[in-house]
């Protein structure tokens, strides 16, 4: 009997060995799918599902975005080559040299009495604030009593804006020099090496609001959450996030919802909404890019300003736009979630249809018309003097990376909002060729 048990549990042994064995060499050929780990984060969107039902997917975003538990944002620096995408202002100085350039022409059509500020949202590595100070470090009439306040959630991105913008040398003892005096809902003030003292903030609605403000967005839309809405026999349907039991490589899956929810019910009676709807079967809404739009265009039309925005875009064109990013090259929405960035293109139809009973709105035109009218090639003729053939090579090649179509040119927008009192804006003006 002990032989025949023996014998039973050694066939039983190489049984397992051999189907493992066989599971392994699927895997490595991608014919056996493999789940991504379960991070707490993951784990955590599992027990919320499973306990209240599927998610949406502004709902999935914000959590694997800004969530504290793993948010892709909250805990490293994402941005440049070794991120997992590349924005303008670190390609090159210029682009944010010529956007201080159009943030001082409009402070110029007015003059206000009252003191100005920049505000930036989302400043991503702090890149493009800090060309904008150096640029307008040149207009001494602007530089005084001037603020800079950046809204950021992130503490890691926070603390490289800091270096960045105060130049602050991380390799030695010296401090930033913080400020007394903090505004309500100011997290962290510190003035800059040229004197200009800079806030931040977790949400524009803690700005003060009491200044004329140059608004300035590059790739801050886009990554704010959306609801998406499918229509189904002439239905709409809003797309939400359910728990994968099955064999998938994903832990978690699309669905449609069984039932019209709240959002389907608000947003399906808009007016913009249904005079789109007539002609796409997928519809993305972003709620908290609505609220923002008029945050800035109520604060413009009150106390005086500008706002610029950069981003990912269309005119009332897209359908099914939200994409995910790892290591530069596009993943899974749903694939190991807080790993990648996700973004959605933003309807900048839906931006005009939003403000322009408060702003005057302009745009969205392609950013390489912007650049161009705004100078870039004189620019460029001038930094190129001073350097060698292997550097002019490099600015070049960056130069290109803004403006060409197949490349920055074409696929990222611009538009703007400004106070009704200001005139037309520059950048804005007669088409230029690509």
């Amino acid at each position: 009997m002990l032989q025949e048990r023996c014998w039973s549990q050694g066939f039983h042994l190489a049984c397992v060995k051999w189907i493992n064995s066989c599971r392994y060499i699927e895997r490595l050929y991608g014919t056996y799918p493999v789940k991504s780990e379960k991070t707490p984060l993951v784990k955590d969107l599992i027990s919320q599902i499973k306990a209240d039902g599927p998610i949406s997917i502004a709902s999935y975003m914000r959590q694997v975005l800004t969530g504290p538990m793993g948010g892709y944002y909250m805990s490293s620096d994402v941005f440049g080559s070794k991120g997992d995408f590349t924005t303008s202002p670190e390609v090159n100085q210029m682009f944010g040299e010529l956007i201080g350039i159009w943030l001082y022409y409009q402070w110029m059509q007015t003059r206000p009495k009252s003191h100005a500020q920049i505000i930036e949202l989302g400043p991503g590595r702090g890149t493009l604030s800090a060309d904008i100070l150096r640029t307008i470090k040149q207009f001494r009439n602007l530089q005084e009593g001037l603020s800079l306040h950046l809204v950021e959630i992130s503490p890691k991105l926070s603390k490289i804006q800091e270096d960045t913008i105060c130049m602050h040398d991380t390799k030695t003892t010296q401090s930033v020099k913080e400020l007394d005096v903090k505004p309500a809902g100011c997290y962290k003030a510190l003035m800059s090496s040229d004197g200009i003292p800079i806030y931040w903030y977790y949400h524009l609605k803690d700005v003060p609001n009491n200044d004329y403000s140059l608004v300035v967005a590059n790739e801050f839309f886009d990554a704010l959450p959306i609801h998406q809405f499918r229509k189904v026999n002439g239905n709409w349907n809003e797309v939400m996030i359910d728990v994968d039991e099955g064999d998938g490589k994903h832990h978690l899956k699309f669905v449609l919802a069984p039932k019209p929810t709240l959002q389907t019910k608000l947003y399906t009676q808009d007016v913009m909404f249904a005079k789109s709807s007539k002609v796409k079967d997928i519809m993305e809404v972003s709620p908290d890019s609505a609220t923002i739009y008029k945050e800035i265009a109520d604060r413009l039309r009150v106390h005086g300003g500008c706002a610029l925005i950069v981003d990912y875009g269309e005119f009332g064109t897209g359908t099914d736009t939200i994409r995910a990013f790892r290591k530069h090259k596009q993943v899974h929405v749903l694939d190991a979630p807080g790993s990648a960035d996700l973004t959605a293109d933003v309807d900048f139809a839906f931006l005009k249809y939003t403000v322009e009973n408060t702003v005057k709105f302009y745009g969205p035109i392609p950013q390489g018309q912007f650049l161009l009218q705004m100078g870039i090639q004189a620019r460029l003729k001038m930094l190129i003097k001073e350097l060698e053939k292997s550097q002019r090579d490099d600015l070049l090649s960056a130069y290109y990376m803004l403006i060409n179509p197949n490349k920055m040119g074409l696929r990222f927008k611009v538009a703007c909002m400004v106070y009704p009192g200001l005139g037309d804006p520059p950048g804005f003006g007669a088409s230029t060729s690509i």
